[in-house]
């Protein structure tokens, strides 16, 4: 049954597809790892019939079964196999969700390091083509929404204006940071199925807390000197040095992921203190539903950025005590 709900997950042409792993990661828990292989292996061939079944009627085919079924059944694996092995092993062999979303984080990375440097080996455009082609795509999805938007609201064709002159330089600046913008993708995608997970799956003592999550404070040095290295390499002041290309995209690329870490600070010191609110069912679906909008909003996700760098300058979390609540 968690099989072919993740095949379900992973066919729908929606964003629930980030989801996928989710049922696979219940079963395992729950039931055990043969289990959670057994549903692995059931999702595999649901995916790869459905693909084909759908393949054979012709037509349009939407969401990833329209791309064949290599693509569908590789996405398969990479997409909801793997990442729900990888954090159900992770949260076997750790003592807490912390521990086990940095575990499977390092895991995915090296598989994702492996295919990247099989791309670069082995494709003709390498990396900087494959990374080209995934921004260039990006780009169109989100000028296609908005474009969308003003043929409802003329009021947004000043931002779409704005977006098509701005392309090209934020072509090459994803381009540059492509290598930040997968890590943090798999970060928070991780973080998302995990918690999902929790859902389901009760925590395993007070301290397995995903709230009482944060970065070591080195990283904290580490993120003013990537601050410090962009500005001293972009204009007005990068004028009065020299261009050192590798700094640049060095300090780019760490300050894209450590932003993506501190957001995640953020959002545990707020679910800290939420979920020790003694808040009724209903008051906290609403308050859930209030953080996703805050989370989606561009401007207002920043906010969970400034509060992760807030918490790791004074701990904010030191004013309530710890309970084994979540």
């Amino acid at each position: 049954m968690t099989g072919a709900l993740s095949a379900v997950l992973l066919l729908m042409p929606s964003q629930l597809l980030a989801l996928a792993p989710v049922p696979l990661l219940i079963g395992g828990l729950r039931y055990g790892g043969d289990v959670g292989r057994q549903a692995s292996g059931v999702g595999f061939g649901a995916v790869v019939t459905v693909t084909a079944f759908l393949g054979a009627g012709g037509g349009t085919i939407p969401g990833i079964a329209g791309h064949g079924l290599f693509v569908a059944g590789l996405g398969y694996l990479g997409l909801a196999a793997l990442p729900a092995l990888l954090l159900a092993w992770s949260v076997e062999h750790t003592r807490n969700g912390s521990g086990a979303l940095t575990l499977s984080v390092l895991g995915y990375l090296m598989v994702l390091g492996g295919l990247a440097l099989t791309v670069e080996l082995f494709s003709a455009s390498g990396l900087v083509g494959l990374a080209d082609q995934v921004v260039v795509g990006l780009l169109d999805v989100q000028r296609a929404f908005w474009a969308g938007g003003a043929e409802r609201n003329p009021e947004l064709l000043p931002l779409v204006a704005a977006l098509d002159a701005a392309r090209e330089s934020r072509r090459a600046i994803g381009i540059l940071a492509f290598p930040s913008l997968v890590c943090s993708a798999a970060v928070l995608w991780l973080w998302l199925n995990l918690v999902y997970s929790r859902w389901f799956v009760a925590s395993r003592g007070v301290d397995d807390d995903l709230t009482a999550w944060r970065m070591p404070d080195m990283a904290l040095y580490l993120l003013i000197g990537c601050m410090a290295g962009l500005v001293l390499q972009v204009e007005p002041i990068g004028a009065f040095f020299p261009p050192v290309e590798p700094l640049k995209v060095g300090a780019l690329n760490g300050l894209v992921l450590l932003g993506a870490l501190y957001w995640l600070q953020g959002v545990a010191v707020v679910n800290w203190y939420f979920f020790r609110a003694g808040l009724g069912p209903i008051a906290r679906m609403v308050g859930l539903a209030a953080q996703v909008v805050l989370m989606m909003n561009v401007g207002t996700t920043v906010l969970f950025v400034l509060l992760g760098l807030s918490d790791a300058w004074f701990n904010l979390r030191r004013f309530s005590k710890k309970t084994s609540e979540e």
